[in-house]
């Protein structure tokens, strides 16, 4: 049950790389409270699922297969939500990509995937949305940027030179953003989960195994919780309240955050 506050009634909201995990997560979330929801990722079939679960619960959303490293993409379908609704309210930048290997075992292949994922592909959702979130607000009304960090843009991490690179340029990049587009009433945040109960989560666990760090992944998850105050890792059910939270009225006056989402790892 969602409070006023964060009701989104007759609101639009993009979700990028929403066909599983966060972002599937996060695009429920919203429709949820209300609003027509945009998906997008690089899978139509799961994209398609996706969309369908949220129809048939009684919300409201479709899917559009979007590259988000080109702006071709982006423009196309920027044009299908100002055709269709006019509006656009909030812009959730999910879609990333997560590499792990040391600066020496990386490539400048390596480099540019996830600078053009990660980093790229934000500015470009960004310039080719906030022209329409400018057209489309109402008096009194903000609209919402929320990007997806990591606490690797907050603190170092080892094997993870260049995608700890990236999601620091995000984090700053967010607030920037913030400053520029706060007198045009467009909010941006920036959250920063640790590690969640998704693919990366089990990724992580597996190459602790696979390394011989540990002799099972039991002991590998036993290990990695207890890097993390609270002991346990987020579910994506947790990270998407946090990101509808920032995009909704009961965030109002924020704006220029980094906000961990990490079980108090950051804490110290």
């Amino acid at each position: 049950m969602h409070s006023a506050n964060l009701r989104f009634s007759n609101q639009v909201v993009l979700v990028t790389g929403a066909t599983r995990g966060v972002g599937a997560a996060t695009a429920r979330e919203f429709a949820d409270g209300g609003a027509h929801v945009y998906l997008t990722g690089r899978s139509e079939a799961a994209g398609q699922q996706v969309a369908a679960e949220i129809n048939a619960s009684g919300g409201s959303a479709c899917f559009h297969r979007l590259d988000v490293t080109s702006e071709a993409s982006w423009q196309t379908l920027i044009d299908a939500i100002r055709r269709d609704h006019g509006r656009l309210d909030t812009l959730v930048n999910n879609a990333g990509v997560h590499q792990t290997q040391s600066l020496l075992e990386s490539t400048e292949e390596d480099f540019y995937q996830q600078v053009n994922t990660n980093l790229k592909g934000v500015f470009l959702g960004c310039r080719q949305a906030v022209p329409l979130m400018t057209a489309s607000l109402a008096d009194g009304h903000y609209a919402n940027i929320v990007n997806v960090s990591s606490i690797a843009g907050l603190v170092g991490t080892a094997s993870q030179s260049l995608y700890s690179m990236t999601k620091g340029g995000l984090q700053l990049f967010s607030k920037s953003l913030a400053l520029e587009l706060a007198p045009a009433r467009i909010r941006v945040n920036c959250i920063n989960p640790g590690m969640i109960e998704n693919d990366m989560g089990s990724h992580l666990v597996e190459q602790l195994v696979t390394t011989g760090v540990f002799d099972n992944e039991q002991s590998a998850l036993r290990y990695l919780h207890k890097q993390i105050p609270m002991r346990r890792f987020a579910s994506v059910t947790e990270v998407a309240a946090a990101i509808a939270f920032l995009a909704s009225d009961a965030a109002s006056f924020i704006t220029g955050v980094g906000l961990p989402i990490d079980g108090g790892l950051t804490a110290g």
